[in-house]
């Protein structure tokens, strides 16, 4: 599991904002489960997009279709997405980050 918060742009930092938590090198055929909550005071609609990115190569390994979240449930409840990756990409092995554009906090 993944946890963070930001306001856009949210860029993961291997050294100041690791995401990963240390576990940013993986193997083929991992899985790495994301899941982004939303603010339950959320009054319009948010627009998220999640990215997994190599550090050495400055590549992007993954990114995540556009997200919409909102507005917030009337019942207070936060609105929760999952995404499931399967790594399957070059050079797995090397440090990645997560960065996250969204258009309201996250």
């Amino acid at each position: 599991p993944v946890g963070l918060a930001c306001k856009t742009p949210c860029r993961g930092d291997v050294y100041d904002q690791d995401y990963f938590r240390g576990r940013n090198q993986f193997h083929s055929g991992d899985i790495i489960f994301l899941t982004p909550h939303i603010d339950t005071t959320l009054t319009e609609d948010s627009y998220l997009r999640m990215a997994i990115r190599g550090v050495q190569s400055n590549k992007t390994k993954w990114v995540s279709s556009d997200d919409t979240f909102g507005p917030a449930s009337l019942d207070g409840k936060r609105v929760t997405k999952e995404a499931r990756v399967t790594v399957n990409w070059e050079n797995p092995e090397e440090q990645h980050v997560i960065d996250v554009w969204s258009n309201v906090s996250c």
